[in-house]
């Protein structure tokens, strides 16, 4: 059975009115004859650390239903060996230090997560 990994770069937050992305990119370890599924959803909570705030330093994928996109379930088709999860990261002119989120991902079905499981992960981005 093919495997789920995932990689990221930390980003720079940028100022007033600009948007970036911070992209996740989610690879399968083999290409497979079926489609691969998997769940996925942001979080605030990074404890120990300076944590980026929904709506202020990044939209959720709750945010973005409400907006008419559904974030919460990824698919890689058939034939495919990955996808790429966009997560915008809204600017400001605040001077602030690092902020981190937490992307959580769950419930693959046609593949499963390296190491049997795909813990949270504290996604930086840089101010």
């Amino acid at each position: 059975m093919a495997t789920i990994s995932v990689s990221y770069s930390p980003i720079l937050e940028g100022g007033p009115g600009q948007t970036s992305y911070l992209l996740l990119n989610v690879k399968l370890s083999a290409v497979t004859d079926h489609d691969v599924t998997f769940n996925w959803k942001t979080e605030d909570f990074a404890p120990g650390i300076k944590f980026a705030t929904s709506g202020v330093d990044y939209i959720d994928n709750i945010n973005s239903i409400a907006s008419g996109i559904n974030l919460t379930t990824f698919i890689i088709p058939a034939g495919d060996a990955q996808t790429t999860i966009r997560v915008p990261i809204i600017g400001d002119a605040l001077v602030e230090s690092d902020e981190t989120f937490k992307v959580v991902l769950s419930s693959p079905v046609g593949a499963s997560f390296k190491g049997g499981a795909y813990p949270s992960s504290h996604l930086y981005h840089q101010e």
